[in-house]
């Protein structure tokens, strides 16, 4: 039952892995369009070209994926700068706390995050970006990106802008938090594959990561889930690695199946009837020692051979009437294919031995003896 059971769940996730290639294979290949900043994603807003590239695009030393927030610490401020896109401000708090905790050390910083105030609508007017003396005209058809911060705040210092209708907007900006150098952007979709993959898109982009030029890169990546560095559990570990999560969730649904299959198809627990013992041979080898512990050896004798003579009777089918005579000697010998003579001397002392009211221990033994012989010789069990 448990072999059927598992052919069955193996043929169920043969059958759901045929149906999603065949699915695959058939099914028109749709774009996807939202906003996914992994450096793993393809489709238009991703960033898979952007990590490739940022080599090229900042001609830095080294682009490195940073892979717990624990190698922050380990970083050298001198040659070294995060590259932070935030996806989700919302889930990127450990991220930012350990980021700012670097302010009193002389980091450079490049993070980007889409404002919390940025709005999907359509604009009919083409939108110009600006960066220091560079602009390019990019048309986001239902896609319009305004910053809430602009280039009067005095604190920061402008870097770029963005003009929308007849309005600017600063969406790339300078701030000097302590020793830190912070490079601030608010249109990180500038950097997707869909802009960058455009003349004046790459331009763009690589006029923004000037400042990054000559060091060495580490890439946050915003797919990834970090947790605090104190976190060791295997499961944490696991759920904050894409591939393992992923795996970690088929096997979950995996054994949940199992489980299903399992109590629908398990038979009912059936109990074990032990069988009932034949105690034929216990009773025997009682009565046996009670004849033998009353001193009477004949009766033993007796007993032997009236059960010898049915023995003779069930295999033979011969009846034992009249032992002496010649017929009976005659089939008896050629079924139990043994002479007459030593059938008619083995019939005789029996005769002798059941006869003879004074017979001993020794008489038994004997009587045994010749039983035992002759069923051994005409094969009797």
């Amino acid at each position: 039952m448990r072999k059927k059971q598992l052919f069955v769940l193996v043929a169920i996730v043969a059958l759901i892995i045929g149906l999603l290639i065949t699915a695959s294979v058939f099914s028109k290949t749709k774009t996807d369009w939202n906003k996914k900043f992994g450096k793993e994603n393809k489709s238009p807003f991703g960033f898979y070209i952007l990590y490739n590239e940022l080599k090229q695009l900042t001609q830095a030393n080294k682009v490195s994926e940073i892979k717990t927030l624990e190698e922050l610490k380990n970083l050298d401020p001198k040659t070294d700068i995060i590259f932070f896109i935030n996806e989700n401000p919302n889930q990127s708090t450990v991220i930012v706390d350990e980021i700012n905790k670097l302010y009193k050390k002389p980091f450079t910083i490049f993070y980007a995050e889409e404002n919390q105030f940025n709005t999907l609508q359509t604009s009919e007017k083409p939108i110009i970006v600006r960066i220091k003396e560079f602009s390019t005209n990019t048309n986001y058809n239902s896609y319009t990106n305004k910053a809430s911060f602009n280039h009067t705040i005095p604190t920061h210092k402008a870097l770029g802008t963005v003009s929308i209708n007849d309005s600017t907007y600063t969406n790339y900006y300078l701030n000097i938090n302590g020793k830190m150098l912070e490079y601030t952007h608010f249109d990180p979709i500038l950097f997707s594959n869909f802009y960058i993959l455009k003349e004046n898109g790459y331009l763009y982009t690589k006029e923004v990561f000037k400042p990054l030029k000559g060091k060495n890169i580490y890439w946050i990546n915003p797919n990834r889930t970090y947790t605090q560095p104190k976190s060791s559990s295997a499961l944490s570990f696991i759920l904050s690695q894409p591939e393992l999560k992923t795996a970690w969730y088929i096997l979950v649904f995996a054994l949940l199946l199992y489980l299903i299959f399992k109590s629908k198809r398990e038979q009912q627990y059936i109990p074990v009837v032990e069988p009932e013992k034949n105690l034929s041979l216990d009773f025997a080898n009682v009565i046996a020692s009670m004849y033998y512990e009353s001193g009477k050896p004949h009766d033993i004798i007796t007993k032997k051979i009236d059960y010898f003579y049915h023995t003779i009777r069930k295999e033979f089918n011969l009846s034992t009437e009249n032992i002496f005579d010649e017929n009976f000697v005659f089939v008896l010998a050629q079924k139990a294919q043994i002479t007459t003579e030593e059938t008619v001397g083995i019939l005789t002392e029996l005769k002798n031995l059941y006869e003879n009211n004074k017979t001993v221990l020794k008489d038994v033994h004997r009587t045994h003896e010749i039983i035992e012989n002759y069923k051994n010789k005409a094969h009797i069990l």
